[in-house]
């Protein structure tokens, strides 16, 4: 079985649970506020409001490409990521579940990646599953990004 479909098939036990209980507006509110947030600094290449978003031990599962742990890690692909290229990013959460200090966000991202040094562009056109958890300080961080799974 594969890394994503054996984690997809954690998580459903998650979703089938947490769409059972009361789920509270303000905690999804405030979960899908990250994403939105996310997409605004990756559109604006703005490294400390991204890494702002992810808890220190955040897990990178892009589709097809290498594994990534830890928030050093992630800083230096987004460096990367920014000094290369210039993102235009829409996103759509299709669906928010929350279940105690977790929350599990779905969604497309839907734009372009332009090339700085010859100003190509490539499309983004991808599905994600984020996994969100609170900090000490109850702000909602992800911990587990998944994405490039539309195809």
């Amino acid at each position: 079985m594969s890394f994503i479909k054996r984690h997809i098939s954690l998580l459903i036990p998650l979703f089938i649970t947490s769409g059972c209980s009361n789920e509270n507006f303000n905690d999804r509110k405030n979960a899908n506020e990250v994403i939105y947030k996310l997409i605004e600094a990756d559109n604006h290449s703005d490294i400390q409001s991204v890494l702002n978003a992810y808890t220190d031990s955040i897990e990178f599962y892009p589709a097809g490409k290498d594994f990534t742990k830890g928030i050093q890690n992630v800083r230096a692909s987004y460096e990367k990521l920014f000094k290369e290229n210039k993102l235009s990013i829409t996103t759509e959460i299709t669906d928010t579940r929350v279940a105690g200090e977790t929350a599990i966000i779905t969604g497309v991202n839907r734009g372009t990646k332009q090339t700085i040094a010859d100003s190509s562009i490539s499309k983004i056109d991808d599905k994600y599953i984020a996994v969100l958890v609170r900090n000490g300080k109850g702000e909602w961080k992800i911990d587990k990004l998944i994405w490039g799974i539309n195809h």
